[in-house]
């Protein structure tokens, strides 16, 4: 029995994904359609009875941002896409792009109807520079959702104006965190906005804005046009499927679905084809650079809200790096290290300054040169930062590192003099 589904997925390769009439013929624009004859509060209700979380990493209740968009009454919103994906080791939003734009299209129609602007929305999908490729892409979608009238004024009648566009990001992995995104998007340099206000009431060019990932909007559209499907697989407190994006030391990298509830040892072994070297498995990072950690003993552990909480940890943007008994945790260690203090924006002294010194320790761990004091004052910058920094980026970075330290503080301290 296969433990992979498809139904984020279920286009991918049987659509052609720069023909629009070959979505529709497959049932895209159904679940707008069938939006539209229903008020914004049944969309939201439909939505909830899913407990469909945002897929972007931070996990927050699509129903409960949409119901607060709602309430904030104005006559032009802005409604954005997230697909930076700049996290390392996540790839699956790319996927969709490539296979499926279409549907993302249909998430955000669905998403102005139920609580954009009365007037006017400004729709934009926030592409990472370095899928190029998909830029064009996405526009050919857009350029014909244009044309069959489900992008303009008074969309199918319904009195709903949006235009839509692409816009590049800039490289910067902050630009993830959706306030820096916005500043991104209005040609101001990427860095977290004070919050409140949130973006419901003020975002993009001071508009009150709707924020999604890329995941979440596809979602959308299938919930609003079946949910049978989508809910009858997954856990009951982790309705539904997920794209995860393996890599590592595996020997069939790449973008599956699987539902809620299916352990990271299916993952590695069955769906991944285990381990591309066939050495012991030694860690495994799950939610990209600012993920989680868990050792091999952990690996029964089920991929849900509530299996990985249950260890601390996150499905996160649903990452699945996979590393062999070759690697060294130091040498990882030293890696991610240089990846934060190069896209931390500066913005704020904990991150700035934190991040330069866990390079500067760790670099004296990867040279056999740190001290007990210096092993002690890593710990100790880590926990500070988790509760002092002003955004997510420097809040959620120190999770891997402490998580090397509870899970292989032996083999750490080898490096100490």
């Amino acid at each position: 029995m296969s433990k992979t589904v498809s139904i984020i997925s279920k286009n991918f390769g049987t659509v052609n994904p720069e023909s629009i009439e070959e979505y529709i013929a497959a049932g895209g624009f159904e679940g707008f359609k069938k939006a539209i004859s229903m008020t914004p509060e049944e969309i939201i209700e439909v939505i909830n009875s899913t407990d469909l979380q945002g897929r972007g990493g931070a996990a927050f209740p699509v129903a409960k941002k949409w119901a607060g968009g709602l309430r904030v009454k104005a006559p032009v919103k802005g409604v954005i896409c997230n697909a930076d994906e700049g996290e390392p080791g996540t790839f699956k939003d790319r996927a969709i792009l490539e296979f499926n734009p279409f549907s993302v299209i249909e998430g955000m129609l669905i998403s102005a109807f139920t609580a954009g602007g009365r007037e006017e929305n400004h729709g934009r999908i926030y592409i990472r520079e370095e899928y190029t490729y998909l830029h064009e892409r996405v526009r050919k979608a857009i350029d014909q959702a244009k044309e069959k009238g489900f992008l303009g004024n008074n969309i199918l009648g319904t009195g709903l104006n949006m235009d839509m566009k692409v816009v590049s990001g800039a490289g910067a992995y902050v630009c993830g965190e959706s306030s820096a995104l916005l500043e991104s998007m209005e040609g101001k340099a990427g860095r977290p906005r004070i919050k409140p206000p949130r973006l419901n009431n003020v975002g993009l060019y001071n508009l009150p804005t709707l924020l999604n990932n890329v995941e979440t909007f596809s979602i959308v559209s299938i919930i609003l046009r079946d949910k049978s499907e989508y809910v009858s697989v997954g856990t009951p407190k982790s309705m539904g499927c997920k794209l995860i994006s393996v890599s590592g030391n595996v020997k069939n990298p790449g973008v599956y679905e699987i539902p809620f509830g299916t352990t990271v040892k299916d993952v590695i072994y069955d769906i991944a084809g285990g381990l591309k070297s066939d050495r012991p498995l030694k860690f495994v990072q799950i939610g990209g650079a600012s993920g989680g950690v868990m050792p091999a003993s952990l690996i029964d552990t089920p991929i849900s809200y509530e299996g990985l909480c249950g260890i601390d940890m996150s499905v996160g943007s649903g990452a699945v790096v996979v590393a062999d008994d070759s690697n060294s945790v130091v040498d990882y260690m030293e890696s991610i290290s240089h990846f934060f203090a190069e896209e931390s924006c500066g913005k704020c002294t904990p991150c700035r300054e934190g991040n330069r010194q866990i390079v500067d320790i760790v670099g004296l761990l990867e040279k056999g040169d740190a001290t007990m004091d210096d092993f002690d004052r890593l710990v100790e910058i880590l926990e500070f930062m988790k509760y002092a920094s002003f955004c997510g980026l420097g809040k959620t970075e120190p999770a891997p590192f402490l998580d090397f330290i509870k899970h292989f503080k032996d083999e750490i301290l080898q490096s100490v003099k």
